[in-house]
């Protein structure tokens, strides 16, 4: 008997454009350098994280790489979520 493993589609895992956005600034990077920093494909990087910061749904891949940077750069993004969503109330 074989047994085949599937394995699940990518999933889009939400993260708030406004954290997206914050945590890019609190490293330094501008859009193209996070976009080549998390190795994304083809000439403008900075499109996708363009679009992320704009709301688009982002894979668990780039969500989970952009989690593991900030840990490396020891920014709390639960912090960080809510000075960004503190900035909209006002």
């Amino acid at each position: 008997m074989f047994v085949i493993e599937m394995k699940p589609e990518p999933q889009t895992i939400p993260m708030p454009a406004s954290t997206i956005r914050a945590l890019r600034r609190a490293l330094g990077l501008t859009q193209f350098q996070l976009g080549r920093a998390l190795y994304l494909e083809g000439p403008h990087p900075d499109r996708v994280v363009r679009r992320w910061e704009s709301g688009a749904p982002m894979s668990g891949p780039a969500r989970k790489a952009l989690e593991m940077m900030a840990e490396k750069a020891r920014i709390d993004l639960t912090s960080l979520s809510e000075t960004t969503e503190t900035q909209h109330i006002r």
